[in-house]
Formats: structure tokens, sequence, C-alpha cells
């Protein structure tokens, strides 16, 4: 097949896009990249020349990818430090974390203005299963939420049975 989106071939991370032309709009392209977790789209319209089209998406990617990146705040599976106490449970506290990976698109250096606020319970009662929603974990840009994720359980927690409330007893006394 016969592609005249020349970034498909000649741009590294260039995934996917669309030429176009007509006599109003001229020559268009848009285009989408992808490197490491960052993906990027570009679009120009109304282009004199189809060699003019493909230098500005790709100046528009360039800058796109020197000067943001999608940061990864909290990994999936990542234990959080917050205790939750486990009432009932073969273990006293939770291991807590992420459903998914918590990210940002943010321009390159901004971290400091990045925050999570995590929103759980002082205990939770077992038995309890690994995935389950326990929370809340808001991102915070310049102390206003921008987005929340589901705060889960990293493991199962079994109910505690009569014998393991005995050997508690016996260690705490």
């Amino acid at each position: 097949m016969t592609n005249t989106n020349k970034l498909v071939r000649f741009y590294k991370g260039c995934d996917g896009g669309k030429t176009g032309f007509t006599s109003e709009a001229l020559y268009c392209l848009s285009a989408t990249a992808k490197r490491g977790n960052l993906r990027v789209v570009a679009v120009v319209i109304g282009v004199e020349n189809s060699k003019t089209r493909f230098a500005e998406v790709s100046k528009m990617l360039n800058f796109a990818f020197g000067n943001f990146e999608n940061k990864t705040l909290l990994a999936s599976g990542a234990e959080v430090e917050n205790a939750v106490e486990v009432m009932r449970g073969k273990c006293a506290t939770a291991k807590i974390g992420a459903q998914k990976d918590i990210c940002a698109f943010m321009r390159r250096g901004e971290e400091a203005k990045w925050e999570l606020k995590f929103e759980l319970p002082k205990t939770i009662k077992a038995p309890l299963c690994k995935g389950d929603v326990v929370g809340k974990i808001y991102v915070l840009k310049n102390s206003v939420v921008v987005e929340e994720a589901p705060a889960v359980l990293l493991e199962d927690i079994s109910k505690a049975t009569f014998f393991d409330d005995i050997k508690r007893i016996i260690r705490e006394w």
C-alpha cells in the first residue's frame, strides 16, 4: 500500500495520521506519535505545500516531546505509606495502592506543583480481596483536584480464626 504520510516511515514514534488536500483547506495533516508513556497529536491545516505540512507537524511533535512529559506520580501496585487498620483480619494493617498508574501530563521540571492526597478509612473489616476498592486517591495541581483514582487492596486479607486471636493476645501480652 502507498502511504502519503511520510512521518509514519521517518519520524521516531509516529504510528498514525491522515493527510489531505482540498482547494479550500489546502494541504493538511494530522499525526500521532508515542514515545514512552507520552502520546502526542499534532494537526496542521491550510499549508501551502506537502513538504511544509510534514515539517510543521515534525516541529510540533519535537516541541511536545522536548518540553512535556507524562510523569508517573504513583505506579499501579506500589504501596502507599498510609496505614489502614484491619479489624478481625489475620494481618493488623492493609497494604493499599493505586488501581492503575496515576500519571500527570506536565511541563518538564514542574513536579513541585503536583501532589497526591489519600482519602482512606481508619479501619476496614476482614475478609477482603486483592483489588477491593477501599478509598480514593486525588491528584492535585496547585492544590486543585484534577483527577481521582480508586485506592485498592494490594493483597487478600483473610478473616482471623479463633486461634489467630489467641496468638495475637499472647504476643501482645
